[in-house]
């Protein structure tokens, strides 16, 4: 799961790869508290997660071919559910719809 995490800096030429690598690696740091049972570590990767700025022109994206649009930031959804279902097996807590939406709930309430 580490090796997922992208450097910084990405490839030459890549114009706005720390806009969404950055965001990347908070939510990789998440799942791999989740995995390693540190609810603090997992906090705090998702409050990251979700300040992270909105890369220039994604609300702009051609939205037309997807039947989910995508949400800014990527994956703080999931990143809910594994704080929701903290403790459970992660095939569920990454997977479950209820997970997710009892995730959102509480995130609404607290942010």
């Amino acid at each position: 799961m580490r090796q997922s995490i992208k450097p910084e800096k990405g490839p030459e030429g890549f114009e706005g790869w720390t806009d969404y690598a950055l965001p990347w690696n908070q939510y990789v740091l998440a799942t791999i508290a989740f995995l390693e049972g540190d609810m603090d570590a997992l906090k705090e990767a998702r409050d990251r997660l979700a300040n992270s700025p909105m890369p220039p022109g994604f609300d702009t994206l051609d939205r037309s071919q997807v039947s989910v649009p995508p949400s800014w930031p990527q994956n703080l959804d999931v990143v809910d559910g594994l704080i929701a279902c903290f403790g459970q097996p992660y095939q569920e807590a990454y997977g479950s719809a209820h997970c997710r939406d009892v995730g959102k709930q509480e995130a609404r309430r607290k942010h």
